[in-house]
């Protein structure tokens, strides 16, 4: 399924550029029908058309496979079909990092957002995306299914599922005519194709949404520089040319609203750069599943949240991938002087890690083992004047290899940037971070890999 990679790229520039450029404020509206706790749409749930595009999700790519490619993983038969039902035959692929921890979450969305644009709340699409991908790995390809596939694309799916779904129904639901309203409207489209396929095909669907509006806020920062990476290992450290990037980061909503309807608040950091090995280097999502408010007044809030996680580090140094549920606990300060301080930790349970591993099955196309395990993290954001920003993140995990080399992982992620205002929407960061991994086997032997980065950025932040 390379053409989904392709997909992605398109997705990811399409986004950063049409967001920036369709920047708008959006005041309340008292004809509004505020739908931010939920955004399904008005209407009975349509199954058969539910299924039909779910289907079409793995009819596309295959017929491209088949038809167009002709990869001999297409060419499938009763016999084929007959042995994936087995449950001996599943195993872990050996697919490249890229299509297995990027690709597939992401194709993920579209099974999830098949039934999810017809009616069906967040958990009833979740299932679907399981169906979807189980269906997939029986009948859509002659290789034995995959244990790692099936994972990262229900789990991955559900995240970017319901990520795409509700920024699309925030960009194409609002008060905008004219030029502006069409362009949101493309984009919103382009960012979750299932529901625009909807909205354009059904008359009925049209105005059941007409005074359908979400309100929800999404703070946006677009972003970019330079960064470098150094590589420390066995005594010998190796430093890389500079490379540039462009960073887009979005919140939409806030950790103590509507806290128990899953992603009425998710965070995602998407990076795109000039790396020799790939140029989407980071996709980050992480929303709640459902949570309490604990304590809210106007001088402090805490809430503690079950996150669902979907992680992609792709760069010169180093590879990382997970897909993870975290208990964490958010907190926020208001200070004297105009100043503000957020706190997170949190507790996760990594359902399943990718870690690099330059020499494993060498000659082949999978340089990374798998894992699952524990992790904790935290995170500190001080804001002083409104105008000077300290933010500080740690994480650790301690992984145990399911498939690959017979080890166990503790890895080490720290980042501290430090942020200054320019102007009212305008900033300047110097962000530095480590990243280590630290290998564990049998023998006792230990090897550990450093990795170190610096960025400079300039950015640039709205709402919308």
């Amino acid at each position: 399924m390379c053409f989904v990679r392709n997909c992605l790229g398109v997705f990811a520039v399409v986004l950063c550029i049409g967001l920036s450029s369709a920047y708008a404020q959006v005041d309340d509206s008292a004809n509004a029908v505020v739908v931010s706790r939920d955004t399904t749409f008005p209407g009975k749930h349509n199954f058969p058309a539910a299924t039909a595009k779910l289907m079409l999700a793995n009819v596309l790519p295959f017929s491209i496979d088949y038809f167009i490619r002709r990869e001999s993983f297409s060419f499938i038969s009763w016999q084929s079909i007959g042995e994936n039902l087995h449950l001996s035959s599943w195993e872990w692929d050996r697919d490249k990092f890229l299509n297995n921890q990027f690709s597939h979450p992401y194709h993920g969305s579209y099974y999830f957002n098949a039934f999810r644009s017809e009616g069906y709340g967040f958990w009833q699409a979740s299932t679907a995306t399981f169906g979807g991908s189980l269906l997939w790995e029986l009948v859509g390809e002659v290789e034995k299914p995959a244990i790692n596939d099936l994972i990262n694309t229900t789990l991955g799916g559900m995240a970017w599922g319901e990520m795409t779904h509700r920024l699309a129904m925030r960009l194409t639901h609002n008060w905008r005519t004219g030029r502006r309203k069409n362009a949101l409207d493309v984009l919103g489209i382009a960012v979750d194709p299932m529901n625009g396929f909807s909205t354009l095909t059904s008359k009925k669907r049209q105005l059941a949404q007409w005074h359908v509006f979400d309100t929800t806020t999404i703070k946006f920062e677009l972003s970019g520089g330079s960064r470098q990476y150094n590589r420390a290992e066995d005594h010998e450290r190796k430093e890389t040319r500079g490379e540039w990037f462009t960073r887009l980061n979005f919140v939409y909503g806030a950790p103590n609203a509507s806290v128990t309807i899953p992603f009425a608040y998710f965070a995602v950091l998407l990076e795109l750069g000039t790396s020799d090995s790939t140029v989407f280097n980071i996709a980050r999502i992480r929303g709640n599943l459902t949570g309490w408010n604990l304590r809210q007044t106007d001088l402090r809030s805490h809430s503690l949240l079950l996150l669902l996680n979907s992680d992609y580090y792709n760069n010169t140094a180093f590879s990382y991938g997970l897909q993870s549920l975290q208990l964490s606990l958010h907190s926020r300060f208001q200070l004297p002087l105009k100043s503000s301080l957020q706190t997170e930790t949190g507790l996760s349970l990594i359902g399943l890690a990718a870690i690099s591993d330059q020499d494993l099955f060498k000659g082949k196309k999978r340089n990374y083992d798998y894992g699952n395990g524990a992790g904790l993290a935290g995170m500190a954001n001080l804001f002083f004047f409104n105008r000077i920003g300290l933010r500080s993140n740690f994480s650790v995990g301690w992984l145990h290899t399911l498939d690959g080399k017979n080890a166990d992982y503790r890895v080490l992620n720290s980042i501290t940037a430090l942020r200054c205002q320019v102007l009212k929407k305008v900033f300047a960061e110097y962000e530095w971070g480590h990243f280590l991994l630290k290998s564990l086997y049998p023998n006792n032997t230990t090897e550990k890999k450093h990795n170190y980065y610096k960025r400079v950025s300039l950015g640039y932040q709205f709402r919308f």
